[in-house]
């Protein structure tokens, strides 16, 4: 709210004044994460240096780079402290932003010899930023640390930027990094958004539904990238939004893919899209894969659980859709998979009655202890 609020002043010319101590310092916050930001395009744009030869290698074009503000910080120890030193800037802040860190009573900048990528709300604020590694350093990506203005739970990268094609196209990509964005971006993908390297929060699907309530997940193939799928599926179905699991060829990633295909890496993005399933078939087929359904027994494992799985829908046409496709699959009576569902189905209402029961036995309680807090 305080963001949306700023944005309006700033585009119908009217000036806020800052009551509170903790605005003051968040203002201060973005003002200097905004310098920091100038000095890191400064060092990418102005001299030779080893970000930009990198990012060049990668196919990234100079107008993209610049559309997305890419910087470089450089392979000294202290440029940026200094920089910042001689403006009068406090070394607290510059700690608690994450540009400086503090090793026995020395300071040094946080960011050396990596591509700088600014993460700007969208309200149009630097927030914080991520660092790639150019070379063999470690960590690979470095990012800004928690602070009054920078909560990864609560943005995410580029939204900024494809906000409007997000809702143009009424669709957004939710992909893994920050190159994954770009290159989408650069080949004319330009819906989509990453989530700063955490898995997707409540808030980010809520932010996300402020544009469309249609996602697809393209996040990459291995066992890391199943799961944050999963927890992804969840979470944007708790917000009520259509989700499809899109499956990058040859376990690559989206910018992989798409420096891989050279001048059709869009067009076939584009049909991987138009192929992606939806959460349920991608739930059924990461279940199946578990199973060896070559033996009888392991068979009928399979089909119970997934029977446990489409009794959690709540629609009642989309269950007897992938019934019917169960039972044609796997060569069942379609009647007999109904018949273990409702039975499935009852389970779960008795359970969730008797959750509801308890919870309202606990707050009853709590509720009498408040009351009388001598009866305890």
């Amino acid at each position: 709210f305080p963001e949306a609020v700023e944005k309006l002043a700033r585009e119908n010319g009217i000036t806020l004044k800052h009551s509170g101590t903790e605005d003051k310092d968040r203002e201060r916050y973005y003002e200097i994460n905004k310098e920091a930001a100038r000095f890191f395009y400064k060092s990418f744009t102005e001299a030779k240096n080893a970000g930009y030869t990198y990012m060049k290698k990668r196919g990234i074009e100079d107008a993209v780079l610049k559309k997305f503000g890419i910087g470089y910080a450089d392979d000294e120890w202290d440029s940026l402290y200094r920089y910042f030193k001689e403006k009068g800037v406090e070394e607290k802040i510059l700690l608690e932003l994450g540009l400086i860190s503090e090793s026995k009573g020395k300071y040094y900048d946080k960011f050396r010899n990596r591509v700088i990528f600014p993460i700007i709300n969208t309200a149009g604020r630097v927030i914080g930023f991520g660092g790639r590694a150019i070379g063999d350093a470690q960590p690979k990506y470095l990012n800004s640390p928690e602070n009054k203005v920078f909560q990864k739970k609560n943005n995410l990268y580029a939204l900024n930027i494809c906000k409007q094609d997000i809702g143009r196209q009424n669709s957004a990509i939710l992909v893994e990094g920050y190159m994954d964005v770009i290159s989408l971006y650069q080949a004319g993908v330009r819906n989509a958004i990453a989530s700063l390297g955490t898995a997707l929060t409540e808030n980010q699907a809520r932010l996300i539904k402020r544009y469309t309530k249609n996602v697809i997940l393209s996040y990459d193939a291995d066992q890391a990238g199943r799961k944050a799928a999963m927890r992804g599926i969840d979470v944007l179905s708790g917000q009520d939004c259509k989700v499809k699991v899109l499956h990058v060829t040859d376990g690559k990633d989206p910018d992989e893919f798409i420096n891989a295909c050279s001048d059709e890496g869009a067009a076939r993005f584009r049909r991987l899209i138009e192929q992606s399933g939806n959460d349920v078939e991608y739930r059924l087929a990461k279940l199946k894969s578990g199973y060896d359904l070559s033996n009888e027994s392991v068979r009928i494992q399979y089909l119970m659980a997934a029977v446990e799985l489409l009794a959690g829908l709540e629609n009642a046409i989309e269950r007897d859709v992938y019934v019917s496709r169960l039972s044609q699959e796997l060569n069942v009576d379609k009647n007999a998979i109904l018949q273990q569902m409702s039975v499935s189905v009852r389970k779960k209402a008795r359970a969730a009655q008797r959750q509801q029961q308890r919870d309202m036995t606990e707050q009853l309680s709590a509720r009498r202890d408040t009351v009388n807090p001598e009866k305890r």
